[in-house]
């Protein structure tokens, strides 16, 4: 399963990124359905250990997979429109159209392609998160 890391995780929390959006979580509590480990942290499914108050603290880092990224930006701009390929050298291509600006993305890591995204959308004001 390909999920942010805990590098990108943060880099999503410091553009503005609602923690309850993620649908993974890193932890270093013990919880059914872990299964990958990443710097003595288990990648866990689901957040239901996150609660409107949680402290994003050392214990629990919220993670998204590709999927709930798309659905991001999808969901907090509808004026954005993508086009997400694999080109021939195994390199993952977004090309990103708001209104008259446009952006074209690439990298060989999926997830650093969705994250480059959401950065270009957000420091262009063309995304809102949720503060």
């Amino acid at each position: 399963m390909r999920t942010t890391t805990i590098k990108q995780s943060f880099r999503l929390l410091s553009l503005g990124i609602d923690p309850m959006t993620s649908d993974m979580h890193w932890s270093i509590f013990n919880h059914k359905g872990g299964q990958i480990f990443d710097e003595e942290k288990q990648l866990c499914f689901g957040r239901g250990n996150y609660t409107q108050d949680i402290d994003i603290c050392d214990e629990e880092i919220p993670s998204w997979t590709p999927e709930t990224l798309l659905d991001y930006i999808k969901k907090y701009n509808r004026n954005v429109s993508f086009n997400l390929r694999s080109s021939f050298d195994d390199t993952w291509v977004l090309d990103i159209t708001f209104w008259d600006s446009r952006t074209s993305i690439r990298n060989k890591d999926l997830v650093e392609a969705l994250i480059d995204a959401i950065s270009w959308l957000c420091n262009g004001k063309k995304l809102e998160p949720e503060k």
